[in-house]
């Protein structure tokens, strides 16, 4: 397979994968939102508080992966963090 197509692949194997892993789990939890704010007695403010942090998280880690791939290589680092 010729290398452009093959970074392709990866992309939407990559973007795949994002979006079952983590985006379609997320957009069931807002549905829950008055149920876990009743529950744990959390304002509207807190409640998207931790909502948010998922969010600045990921970021955080993706900086810092983009870092660590970009020192020593993109399959390095897939290969450790799938291990």
């Amino acid at each position: 397979m010729p290398e452009n197509i093959t970074r392709w692949v990866m992309l939407g194997l990559v973007a795949l994968t994002t979006g079952v892993i983590y985006a379609i789990p997320s957009l069931a939890i807002p549905v829950l939102f008055p149920e876990i704010a009743a529950d744990l007695d959390l304002t509207v403010l807190q409640l998207g508080l931790v909502w948010g942090s998922v969010s600045l998280t990921s970021m955080l880690i993706g900086i810092l992966g983009g870092i660590l791939s970009d020192r020593i290589g993109a399959r390095r680092m897939i290969a450790y963090v799938c291990l």
